[in-house]
């Protein structure tokens, strides 16, 4: 099969006509595609999860996986075509879909943990308030 250059560029969730889910490593077209396959009842539903994913060493490999081993579906499709995937390329999928969990976990964890540092910073008012007073005590007094 001649290699298409397609860049993946959106992760993406499909529901099988079974009610069944699978995520999809896609671009804008291929999204498309499987719209055009839920208005024609091939599957059931298509969401994008999350656009201009990074262009990560597991990204690059999954591309040239699909560019190799797949054409890009036509309008003219009779079906849709789930992508399968090779245990070595599931796993490649797998670590990608992982970084972003962790990563979305690591960032509430680090916003969790900075809440939790400001609650315990205390009130600077009570401290200000009676240098405050001093202040204004001291401007009537010129």
């Amino acid at each position: 099969m001649e290699e298409q250059h397609e860049t993946l560029t959106l992760i993406e969730e499909i529901t099988r006509n079974d009610g069944s889910k699978y995520y999809e490593i896609g671009n804008m077209v291929q999204n498309g595609r499987a719209e055009l396959a839920a208005e024609r009842d091939f599957i059931k539903e298509v969401r994008i999860l999350e656009l201009n994913i990074p262009h990560s060493k597991n990204v690059i490999k999954y591309e040239h996986f699909i560019n190799t081993h797949y054409k890009m579906q036509t309008e003219a499709m009779d079906h849709w075509e789930e992508w399968k995937r090779p245990p070595e390329i599931e796993e490649v999928v797998q670590n990608e879909n992982t970084k972003e969990e962790d990563l979305i976990h690591d960032i509430m964890q680090i916003f969790d943990d900075g809440l939790e540092r400001m609650q315990k910073i205390s009130q600077v008012e009570p401290l200000l308030l009676p240098n405050i007073k001093l202040l204004l005590s001291h401007d009537n007094s010129l």
